[in-house]
């Protein structure tokens, strides 16, 4: 099964599975966020959270999850569970038929009556994603780097907000949700990936009880075909002690096409660090800002630049950041800067490594995007980046959005 990935290793006391669904950024994603609450509450053997829990505590603590990440202009669904290994068990107890067979109870034996789900835990979970909704703007840094990205966006599936809108969740019924679950189940494909130590065979024979893991398909690998239409400058006045500015850019490439490798080394220049310009520019010469960094999406391929300003040095600071941009087109940055730039990247990509959930989650986004570079590949091909590169890679880039929060 071409779609179950195997990351073996011994480094963790635990051992991983992410069951993955991918899915479209679309009119159904506040179903797809409610989906995952109520799927959580229980299935036809685990009726109820706390017969989760129980369960979970007799797996040795067991985690288990199920979440919506934005990847792009895709969202996964993932079905997370991590547990014990068997050398950390009593009697050497293998718990990988117990973890695969409780995913299994989740996904396909959904708790439900009359083609409908349970009545209450519906009603709960609308509520409680209407409340995680409505606190969107209470993280003023977020909510700005969001809703430039949504501006440059405009009018494109990636402009979505990833839990979803009230609007939609309003209309939402029980028996259509299911039904969305049932249609999924049937005409959707799912990804696993397995970490940790196992037996290969045994884990394929488990997860053959899994029919959405038999549809394999190939993504599309371009979301990123969008022109830009105009600048959009959007001023919002809300009661902040501190003002928050946000630029999102185009950068014309993504890890599928155009040159990335090049585009990751200027984001890092620009703002990936305290070896950044905006870090050392912005924030520390000028003191304009109390933080200035910028990020990229690699599967849309969008750079956003986010700082948090006091609302009368607004102006001040968009110049500098633009000098710090103009900066690099012209060249104006060192081979120490540069080889700054490529340690911090190998060692974020090394570092990954260290955390279980983390490795998974980049090496799943690749995968289900057909992406075939390693962590080792992408670290050789930053490593080759030059001066050369770096300048082009800033030279096609695109202003598409300015937001700002103030008083």
């Amino acid at each position: 099964m071409d779609n179950i990935t195997f990351l073996e290793t011994s480094k963790f006391k635990t051992n991983a599975i992410s069951l993955i669904i991918p899915l479209e950024l679309n009119e159904y994603t506040t179903d797809y966020n409610l989906l995952t609450g109520v799927l959580k509450r229980g299935c036809n053997k685990f009726k109820s959270t706390k017969e989760i829990w129980t369960y979970l505590q007799e797996m040795y603590g067991g985690a288990f999850d199920i979440f919506i990440s934005k990847k792009g202009e895709r969202l996964m669904m993932n079905f997370y569970f991590s547990f014990l290994d068997k050398q950390y068990t009593m009697n050497n107890e293998d718990l990988w038929k117990k973890a695969i067979d409780f995913l299994y109870e989740i996904i396909d034996e959904t708790l439900s009556q009359n083609n409908k789900f349970n009545d209450e835990y519906f009603e709960q979970e609308k509520e409680n994603l209407r409340i995680l909704i409505n606190s969107r703007i209470d993280d003023k840094d977020n909510y700005a780097i969001e809703r430039a990205e949504e501006l440059c966006t405009e009018g494109e599936p990636y402009s979505i907000y990833k839990y979803g809108n009230l609007e939609r969740l309003n209309i939402i019924k029980n028996d259509l949700l299911f039904k969305l679950w049932e249609d999924i189940k049937k005409n959707t494909y799912m990804y696993a990936f397995i970490q940790g130590n196992f037996d290969k065979a045994q884990i394929i024979d488990e997860l053959s009880k899994f029919p959405m893991l038999s549809n394999l398909k190939v993504t599309n690998n371009n979301n990123s075909g969008y022109g830009l239409k105009e600048l959009k400058v959007v001023q919002d006045s809300m009661k902040v002690n501190q003002g928050k500015l946000a630029l999102c850019y185009r950068t014309n490439a993504t890890l599928m096409n155009g040159d990335y490798f090049a585009l990751a080394v200027m984001n890092s220049v620009l703002g990936g660090g305290t070896h950044s310009k905006l870090f050392n520019e912005v924030r520390e010469k000028h003191s304009l800002a109390y933080y200035s960094y910028s990020f990229i999406d690699k599967f849309k391929g969008l750079l956003t630049i986010t700082s948090g300003v006091d609302t009368k040095n607004f102006e001040k600071a968009k110049e500098i950041i633009f000098q710090q941009v103009e900066s690099i087109k012209k060249g104006l940055f060192s081979e120490q800067e540069v080889t700054s730039a490529k340690r911090k990247l190998s060692n974020d990509l090394k570092n990954l490594q260290d955390s279980q959930y983390s490795i998974m989650d980049y090496l799943s986004a690749l995968k289900i995007y057909n992406v075939t570079y390693s962590i080792a590949d992408i670290i050789d091909n930053i490593e080759k980046v030059n001066i050369e590169r770096i300048k082009k890679a800033a030279e096609i880039l695109q202003l598409g959005s300015i937001y700002t929060i103030g008083q």
